[in-house]
């Protein structure tokens, strides 16, 4: 997780939140060492905690209808910090404007960018449904003044066209949009249609012997998963759109779903040369792994971020330490006797598992 998340270092304590919620409490078992069960498979339960934390953690109170993806508040929290980061990097921290490109029912990205970084927002989306319980969220949140729902027409091929052109005069710091991620072909392996719940609703419940039973319950509707050509063809158009578009946003992003994305993704960011800058950054929740990709037009601004790691000196092991600052380009210096300052100018804090494994000494020592 990114090194300012509090769900980093604090896990939600579920006992607590079953003692002060009692919504919470009934999707809670006591077992018999004292701690709660709770069933991920379940999706009112996962939808239940979704809301807990929301009010918990952003005062939020926020909607989440039956059979519409549940957003896991980690992970969601995470793709606002790295833009965060962006934006702190290049001074863009003052009147921050954002686009939310499919912001669905929870309009969750706009929720937490408001309430967490004072951000003003336009939430977009082509479904009429997620479009009236987005905007029945920003009014029961009182953010009306800092969040606009935008209803775009779901047949036009473009995706930031239609809210640029109604807004003519309007420079937006950055856009941010989490698109389906399946081609049909894909959804019809992974999702079965969900006969218990109304309307035309997916989950990944296992249906055949094929597939393990996954961790956590998702239900979702068909706009929600499925976009022809998959997550690829999406982010494309938004990459289109950016081209006409340029620095009337300055900043472009994207979640993206899969790894094989990135590729194709990448290669068509690099034909464009210097006129281009773009990055990729990880996204990690438990055992899901998202990337964020941003690109920008701006000269000016720059997708580097500068993250300083804190040292202990008085730890041993320091020698072995100071080698892997200097094979990462870091640069050192000390702060007090017993403490050193680190300071990268790109994304090394990514794989820390893998490389602490790697990097620890086989004594113990130092870790």
């Amino acid at each position: 997780m990114h090194p300012r998340n509090p769900y980093k270092n604090k896990p939600p304590d579920f006992k607590a939140l079953a003692l002060e919620y009692p919504d919470f409490r009934k999707f809670c078992n006591y077992v018999n060492n004292g701690k709660i069960s709770f069933d991920f498979r379940e999706d009112a339960a996962v939808r239940c905690l979704t809301q807990t934390l929301l009010k918990k953690d952003f005062s939020l109170d926020v909607i989440l209808p039956t059979g519409h993806l549940v957003p896991r508040v980690p992970q969601k929290l995470n793709y606002c910090l790295l833009i965060d980061d962006i934006l702190r990097a290049n001074e863009l921290t003052k009147n921050v404007v954002g686009i939310d490109i499919g912001t669905g029912t929870s309009c969750i990205h706009a929720l937490i960018g408001a309430r967490r970084f004072d951000w003003k927002f336009v939430a977009t989306d082509g479904d009429e449904k997620a479009v009236q319980v987005a905007h029945e969220n920003v009014t029961r949140n009182k953010l009306d003044g800092s969040i606009c729902i935008f209803h775009v027409n779901p047949a036009v091929k473009t995706v930031l066209m239609d809210v640029m052109n109604s807004m003519s005069d309007r420079v937006f710091t950055f856009c941010m949009c989490n698109p389906p991620f399946f081609e049909k072909f894909d959804k019809d392996d992974r999702f079965c249609q969900e006969p218990s719940v109304s309307g035309e609703t997916y989950s990944n419940r296992v249906d055949s012997d094929i597939r393990t039973s996954p961790h956590s319950a998702t239900f979702a509707s068909m706009a929600e998963l499925y976009v022809e050509g998959g997550e690829v063809a999406f982010v494309n158009r938004i990459i289109d759109d950016s081209v006409f578009l340029r620095e009337r946003v300055k900043i472009y992003t994207t979640m993206i779903g899969r790894k094989s994305s990135l590729r194709p993704l990448q290669q068509r960011l690099q034909r464009f040369g210097d006129d281009i800058k773009f990055m990729v950054s990880p996204l990690n929740q438990g055992k899901t792994k998202r990337w964020m990709l941003a690109w920008t037009f701006s000269k000016s601004l720059n997708l580097t971020i500068e993250r300083p790691v804190l040292l202990n000196c008085s730890k041993p092991g320091l020698p072995k330490i100071m080698r892997e600052i200097s094979r990462l380009n870091g640069r050192l210096r000390q702060e007090t006797p017993t403490e050193f300052i680190a300071e990268f100018k790109n994304i090394t804090w990514t794989n820390q598992r893998a490389r602490k494994k790697a990097y620890c000494l086989s004594d113990g020592e130092f870790c």
